[in-house]
């Protein structure tokens, strides 16, 4: 429990490294409502030490977990553009896609102090937002 601006808020740990797929999601619940920061999940390296198949269910089951909460939250953040900390709405069924309508997102500047990898996923990213929320 931490008192901010939210007032009393409770942190949840959603996905983390150590759980077999690279991930540092979680929220946090006030009064206000649940805030998610950084949803998204990666497959670990090659030298993780578990085979393939097991490192895409756990990204599924890290995906689905994640994609959950996101539905259940007024707000985003997403401090940066690698994968493991965004997932595309592209990557999930269609419940999971919707999870990111309604939502306010705050979100990296995708203009400012940027590498070109970064640049071009933050591109792919908000595209694919603005494409779901425009139908």
């Amino acid at each position: 429990m931490v008192k901010g601006i939210l007032g009393e808020a409770r942190i949840r740990l959603l996905w983390f490294d150590s759980l077999g797929v690279k991930s540092s999601s979680f929220t946090m619940e006030s009064s206000v409502g649940k805030i998610i920061v950084d949803p998204g999940a990666a497959a670990m390296q090659q030298s993780y030490p578990l085979p393939s198949s097991e490192k895409r269910m756990l990204r599924k089951k890290a995906l689905a977990e994640i994609s959950r909460e996101l539905a259940e939250s007024i707000a985003a953040i997403i401090t940066h553009y690698h994968y493991d900390h965004h997932f595309l709405p592209s990557d999930m069924d269609s419940y999971s896609t919707d999870a990111w309508l309604n939502k306010l997102i705050i979100a990296k500047n995708p203009n400012m102090y940027i590498n070109e990898s970064l640049w071009s996923r933050s591109r792919k990213f908000l595209g694919e937002i603005i494409e779901k929320i425009m139908k």
